[in-house]
């Protein structure tokens, strides 16, 4: 009985840690971002935030949706996995919007909205230079794809982050 009872125990171990490699693989590097694009990659790692994890993650998608230099698409889903990352642990948010907007023939842009706790933007510069890794590679990331970055926030009324990229910055990286 006791054997039985250690088998069925490792054998759920086992289960659970595979679970957790494949999220963990899919986050490094999903490959439904080469497969299928951004959007339907998007949908599936948020949704699978949403059933794993009861995360309030709502997503859409304003404009035609159209595939994008690879380079591009992955720094676009780092950029949203980040933030993502940052409200659930950071803000206590009770929501968080993600919106993908294709902004006429010249721009994407993607806006991560929370309404969590907030924080001081003045307090930002300091953070970017000593402890806010995600928000400096977040920085990094779009600014590597000439875009622009910005943060606003203030204590109590949550967080705005939002990437502009140009779609030709970048349109030699796709055939």
């Amino acid at each position: 009985e006791e054997v039985a009872q250690e088998l069925a125990h490792l054998k759920a171990l086992v289960t659970e840690s595979l679970r957790e490699l494949r999220r963990i693989i899919f986050n490094l590097r999903p490959m439904t971002l080469d497969d299928l694009g951004l959007v339907p990659t998007l949908n599936r790692y948020l949704e699978n935030l949403r059933e794993q994890e009861g995360a309030p993650i709502e997503f859409s998608v304003v404009g035609e949706e159209v595939r994008l230099p690879s380079m591009m698409e992955v720094a676009l889903f780092r950029f949203v996995q980040e933030a993502v990352n940052n409200a659930r642990k950071h803000a206590k948010a009770k929501r968080i919007q993600v919106t993908l907007e294709y902004a006429d023939d010249k721009y994407v842009v993607v806006t991560v909205e929370d309404d969590g706790v907030g924080f001081e933007p003045e307090a930002l510069e300091a953070d970017l230079q000593r402890e806010s890794f995600g928000l400096m590679s977040m920085k990094e990331r779009i600014e590597l794809l000439d875009g622009e970055f910005s943060v606003s926030s203030s204590p109590g009324r949550g967080t705005r982050l939002v990437a502009r990229v140009s779609r030709a910055s970048a349109a030699q990286d796709r055939p």
